[in-house]
């Protein structure tokens, strides 16, 4: 059968790349559609001020007339600068259930790295950790989230056959309400450090204020976050892209930050209800009624999303992250959460799992980047 892989070249191609996932995985349960226009605009060079240390090419696979694969090639040099690599990454990977589609995709692929002066490509990633990443290889009869890609089985059957091998794995854990209260070992960690004049919670009474600490926020993100997989510094154009994406899904009830004694910034907590079932619902589409479905979203008190946490340095043995965690979980326990889900947590981050061994827990999903040298 015919099989053309063509270069995304104009707004039509685009479109069609950023909704050929509602045909791959039309009637399945588990898959949550993004909304199309937050993907238009990621993969939009006038809009993403991720361009400015990156640069991609996209590819759809057609046969018959009829779309039935995509790749986004991307070239993070602010990444390879950072690691000193000549590296590669592949992202929005979809296709039918077709080795040859999947091979003539990760080809084209291959082939613009190289030709770039590449020497590895790693996959699936995005332009920074804040684009989904990760292929899910365990844990596929759970729905997935908002903010994580969701993909069938026979995406591991292909890279592997095709010569990927693991380069690093993300767990998910799923927690439930304990049901005799807090661990009181919690409770006195939280009550000893409330008592401290040099650490207290600062608690939003409105966006406005998240907003206006919200560089101080991400650059102590780009601070603690410096030796974590992947992760490059995130530019103050960037961040303020975040703040405006994002500002619209965060709740300030479900976002608690520590400060010191000057009041400057030293930890952050995100949660918000989880969004899985709204997004759902909209099938990628603010318009005419997902708007409906994501505002029912937010008051759903079904699930949890852990989202972020990072403490600086100084902190970390001092308790601050307890603080904040023990704070976050009387607070949704009033609200109504007796569950929650983390995003994806390197799976040797230790510091950070550790959180959940007091609570009733276990590992939902698990995805892993893959690696292959040319």
């Amino acid at each position: 059968m015919t099989l053309e892989i063509k270069p995304v070249q104009s707004k039509s191609d685009l479109i069609t790349f950023v909704t050929l996932p509602h045909r791959i995985f039309k009637g399945c349960p588990q898959w949550v559609p993004p909304l199309i226009r937050d993907e238009l605009a990621t993969l939009d060079p006038a809009k993403n001020p991720a361009f400015e240390e990156a640069e991609t090419k996209l590819f759809l696979a057609v046969q018959r007339g009829k779309p039935v694969g995509r790749i986004a090639g991307i070239i993070s040099h602010a990444a390879n600068k950072k690691y000193h690599t000549k590296n590669a990454r592949f992202g929005w990977f979809d296709f039918s259930q077709d080795h040859h589609v999947a091979e003539a995709l990760v080809s084209s692929v291959v082939e613009w790295a190289q030709s770039r002066g590449m020497d590895t490509l790693t996959g699936p990633q995005g332009f920074t950790n804040f684009d989904r990443q990760g292929m899910l290889v365990e844990g596929f009869e759970w729905v997935g989230s908002a903010h994580t890609i969701y993909n069938y089985p026979y995406y591991v059957e292909f890279v592997e056959k095709y010569g990927f091998q693991k380069d690093v794995d993300y767990v998910e854990t799923e927690s439930f309400a304990p049901k005799n209260g807090l661990d009181p070992r919690y409770l006195k960690i939280k009550e000893r450090l409330e008592r401290r004049a040099d650490i207290r919670l600062l608690n939003f009474k409105t966006k406005a204020e998240m907003v206006q600490r919200g560089l101080e926020l991400f650059r102590l993100l780009n601070q603690t976050y410096v030796d974590i997989y992947g992760v490059i510094p995130l530019s103050d154009n960037y961040i303020q892209y975040v703040i405006k994406k994002f500002i619209a899904y965060v709740s300030t009830d479900l976002v608690s930050c520590a400060v010191d004694s000057r009041g400057r910034m030293v930890g952050f907590l995100i949660t918000m209800p989880s969004l899985a079932k709204a997004f759902q619902k909209a099938d990628g589409r603010l318009f005419p009624f997902g708007w409906y479905h994501l505002w029912r979203g937010f008051k759903s008190r079904e699930c949890l999303d852990v989202l972020l946490v990072a403490v600086e340095e100084e902190y970390r043995r001092e308790g601050v992250v307890v603080l904040m965690l023990t704070s976050m979980v009387q607070k949704a326990l009033s609200m109504g959460f007796r569950r929650s889900e983390t995003g994806p947590m390197l799976e040797h981050n230790g510091l950070v799992q550790s959180l959940y061994k007091y609570f009733p827990s276990r590992t939902l999903k698990r995805r892993r980047v893959y690696k292959i040298r040319f």
